[in-house]
């Protein structure tokens, strides 16, 4: 990878305070923003920066102040969410990322990462990233959403949308699939002209209809709890209870999220419907049972690899090794779910 082609920076362009060091020796150059930072350190973190930085000077290299300037296509703000990340330790934590860390941050720390090979940012960016989409489906009860979706939480907000299509072009991008079933999950319900209409693949758009499709499965979940007290054998005729009827047919109303139905309150509505605890217990584990199966198929409609491969891709990417004279040891981290 190779920088394009570029002329000295105009007046049009501006130092960055925090990444302008006096003792530099290499300035970037991205938009409308330039960076005084070192070759050293570039070099270190980045296999593609140490290509570029030594490949021999010419008499056309363009210089800034003395220095040799290379001129990056990047977004300006990613540029620096990235440098940031690399020169402060403090700026980009390891571990999951706090509510006030900015999602710019983590779309150019990932992103730039990626594309210049800088693997323990990747790693960490993947983390902070990943980090609250799940693949174990009993985990959803304890799972929130995503930290810079929570200040926006109708997602017709044209903001929240443009922040979500960017979650599923950066997955695709840096090849995170394994947040995507859930992202995609959460898509297919968006309306028509707004998945056309925005930045997603022609695949998955169609991959979206494919999930809308899938949601319809859950039409069956109100007849299937249904058949459950029927089945139960109960001798209070739980069945013949409208409110343990109606608590059994609601999911067929209730398609806005048939994952998350009935799984935070699912106690308590069986306690409103007034049914027996053979009954209650019956339809508990029936309905788990089925949104583990529901979810577990989901990767399959979306075109992406089953779980149990999207767990060992995510592993494998978020593993972190250390060498030390020809010896490889992976540390110790706690796998997400």
């Amino acid at each position: 990878m190779e920088p394009v082609p570029c002329t000295p920076p105009s007046q049009d362009y501006s130092p960055v305070d925090d990444l302008w060091f006096d003792d530099g020796n290499v300035v970037i150059a991205a938009k409308s923003r330039l960076f005084r930072v070192h070759r050293s350190i570039l070099s270190l973190q980045s296999s593609v920066f140490r290509d570029i930085l030594s490949l021999p000077a010419s008499e056309e290299q363009d210089m800034y102040e003395g220095h040799p300037l290379i001129e990056l296509p990047d977004d300006g703000e990613e540029v620096e969410h990235f440098l940031k990340a690399i020169y402060l330790p403090q700026y980009f934590p390891s571990a999951k990322g706090p509510n006030d860390l900015p999602f710019e941050a983590v779309v150019g720390a990932l992103r730039l990462a990626h594309k210049y090979d800088v693997p323990f940012l990747r790693r960490r960016a993947l983390r902070v990233f990943s980090a609250e989409y799940i693949l174990d489906i009993d985990k959803i009860e304890t799972m929130p959403t995503p930290w810079w979706r929570r200040s926006d939480p109708h997602r017709e907000d044209d903001v929240t949308w443009s922040k979500f299509v960017t979650e599923i072009l950066l997955a695709r991008e840096v090849g995170a699939l394994w947040v995507l079933p859930q992202l995609l999950f959460e898509a297919s319900y968006e309306h028509v002209e707004r998945l056309v209409s925005s930045q997603l693949s022609q695949a998955d758009v169609n991959n979206c209809y494919a999930g809308f499709q899938k949601v319809g499965e859950a039409k069956l979940l109100g007849t299937l709890l249904f058949q459950e007290l029927v089945n139960a054998g109960c001798n209070y005729k739980c069945f013949q209870n409208p409110n343990g009827i109606m608590f059994a047919l609601e999911a067929a109303g209730k398609l806005s999220d048939p994952i998350q139905l009935f799984s935070r309150d699912i106690e308590q509505r069986t306690r409103v419907a007034v049914l027996c605890a053979k009954c209650k217990e019956r339809i508990i584990e029936r309905y788990r049972q089925w949104r583990k199966d529901f979810w577990t198929s989901l990767p399959g409609q979306y075109s992406l690899p089953d779980c149990k491969e999207l767990k060992e891709m995510r592993r494998k990417a978020l593993e972190v090794f250390f060498t030390c004279r020809g010896l490889i040891d992976s540390c110790i981290w706690t796998p997400l779910a």
